[in-house]
């Protein structure tokens, strides 16, 4: 698939999205490459495991520079924010490599406006019980964690906690992000 071959070498395949969108392609390839960048970050800076056989191209590129990379499109082209938990997964697993003042105020911006997103979609979907009749508390956590607002919440934590361990200032847009969170 894209997102595999693009999980394997990332640097490779960024500048497709720029293709894709000046060339009028589907934008459906550009979101594969930055779900296939997002698993290759999250394999390697992230607790995602790597898919049997999942070997990446040798020499392994900069994580920082990938990240930043993912950011530009995300900035770049709007049209990637459609399918909001793929962007969710992409700003979380930049919580877990930059840390410098303007890189986080850049992804602290985006997770703010991604973190209005609408609830999850039918619960019906998510019922995770053996007898599929009713949705439990589980399946409500289930919902919750991996929602688009889950996802970012999980990476305002990691965020935070990395900065506090590095005895570095909080951003301005973190305590209320995760005021924010916490109450949802």
């Amino acid at each position: 698939t894209v997102r595999g071959v693009c999980s394997r070498d990332p640097q490779r395949f960024i500048g497709i999205v720029d293709n894709v969108f000046k060339e009028g392609i589907l934008a459906e390839y550009a979101g594969a490459v930055i779900d296939g960048i997002t698993d290759h970050l999250s394999y390697r800076f992230g607790n995602l495991q790597p898919n049997d056989g999942w070997k990446p191209v040798e020499p392994m590129h900069d994580g920082h520079l990938l990240a930043v990379a993912v950011l530009k499109c995300l900035n770049r082209y709007p049209r990637l924010w459609a399918k909001g938990h793929s962007v969710a997964r992409a700003l979380t697993i930049c919580c877990h490599i930059l840390n410098e003042p303007e890189d986080t105020e850049w992804l602290l911006l985006f997770m703010t406006r991604l973190s209005t997103h609408e609830d999850p979609e039918e619960l019906g979907q998510f019922i995770h019980t053996k007898d599929k009749k009713a949705v439990t508390d589980h399946d409500l956590g289930f919902i919750a964690l991996n929602s688009v607002r889950g996802v970012l919440a999980e990476g305002a934590m990691v965020l935070a906690t990395k900065l506090l361990e590095a005895g570095k200032p909080m951003p301005e847009l973190l305590p209320p992000l995760l005021k924010r969170f916490s109450k949802d």
